[in-house]
């Protein structure tokens, strides 16, 4: 059964709000170039937080497209060979392309005396390099490891173990225990979270237990809701999702806690909506839906624009940086209008890049 083709539920939009959350994550990182009025404010700064989306739609969709799959070690093997030919490719991809600018940094450092806002293989040593490599960063090593070459990457390891526990859940322990399975893992985890006070590190094995805990729940609530046979009104879903909009500019326990919940209801509640509401219109809107299949390369390509745009300002047009004593990195000096005028050009140049790799490079390998 395909992702959209079930007419019991209605789907789509989830494409939409995966176009949604990845331009998200792509302005907080802004921040690498410049200041701009788009993105100095609570809900951007916060924006590393719909990583975690990216786990609840990537948990929801896969369940529910493969929780009745054939129980056998064969449909493990096709399932994970799916899953990795769709992650990995690009990602070896763009290491590779880090790797180069990590040469090149040191070309121009030991021959013009010329410096980013890190030193060439600073942060890269031969751990991380095969951390990165066999996608393990995420839950195996430490904030080096993690923001050595493409710093986003760590989520694709999460979310690659989580796909693992998933299947094997499925298809190896018999159908009336799931649910049971589920809610054991996510409750753990929430409670290991809380215990912890530890929502948003990186580089250590937390990050595997927030994944998990935001990767199940929308799993959980669509089992929940399936068995009681809810049915949604248009109000509901809106109370939900700009109470969850809210909840990311409040940075709290309860926040954190309640964000990936509030998100699993959203999912669920709208997905058997018979008129659709605005909201719904909206992110059906076929640009944001083209912008949810290639949310992927968005996701995995934007630093590397950005940090390519920040170099191009500051080497090549000989722009004056200023120092953010905060995050010890230095930025290009932009008037406003400037720096909206580069953050436009640069979502072009990016959605752009994204859409090659999408048609080209990345349906290569997975059918």
């Amino acid at each position: 059964m395909s992702f959209t083709e079930n007419n019991k539920y209605h789907t789509e939009h989830l494409y939409g709000l995966r176009a949604f959350c990845a331009l998200i994550v792509a302005l907080y990182h802004y921040k690498m170039i410049s200041t701009s009025p788009v993105t100095d404010n609570l809900f951007i700064e916060n924006g590393y937080r719909f990583v975690d989306v990216f786990f609840s739609l990537s948990g929801f969709i896969l369940y529910f497209k493969y929780s009745e799959i054939n129980k056998n070690i064969k449909s493990i093997y096709s399932f994970l060979k799916k899953r990795f030919l769709r992650l990995y490719p690009l990602h070896l991809l763009i290491l590779f392309l880090f790797f180069l600018i990590e040469i090149a940094k040191l070309y121009f450092e030991q021959n013009y005396d010329l410096y980013g806002n890190t030193h060439a293989f600073e942060l890269l040593n031969i751990k991380s390099f095969f951390l990165k490599l066999l996608m393990l960063e995420g839950f195996w090593g430490n904030i080096n490891a993690t923001l050595a070459l493409n710093p986003v990457s760590w989520s694709i390891s999460i979310e690659f173990f989580c796909y693992i526990l998933m299947i094997f859940i499925i298809v190896c322990v018999k159908n009336k225990f799931h649910n049971l399975i589920f809610i054991l893992i996510t409750f753990s985890c929430l409670s290991l979270l809380i215990f912890k006070k530890s929502f948003f590190e990186i580089g250590n094995y937390m990050c595997l237990v927030r994944g998990i805990y935001s990767f199940f729940l929308p799993i959980i609530i669509f089992i929940l809701f399936k068995k009681i046979k809810f049915k949604n009104n248009n109000f509901i879903s809106y109370i939900i999702f700009f109470s969850f909009l809210y909840l990311i500019n409040v940075n709290s326990i309860s926040s954190y806690i309640l964000c990936p919940i509030l998100l699993g209801f959203f999912i669920n509640v709208t997905l058997n909506v018979k008129e659709k509401s605005h909201l719904i219109k909206l992110l059906n809107l076929d640009f944001l839906k083209f912008l949810g299949k290639i949310s992927y390369g968005i996701y995995m390509f934007h630093v590397l624009i950005w940090w390519s745009i920040s170099q191009f300002f500051r080497f090549i047009l000989k722009y004056d940086t200023k120092l953010i004593l905060s995050k010890d990195i230095k930025i290009i000096d932009l008037t406003p209008l400037e720096s909206n005028i580069i953050l436009l050009l640069g979502l072009l140049i990016l959605i752009s890049i994204s859409s090659l790799s999408y048609y080209f490079f990345e349906k290569k390998f997975y059918k």
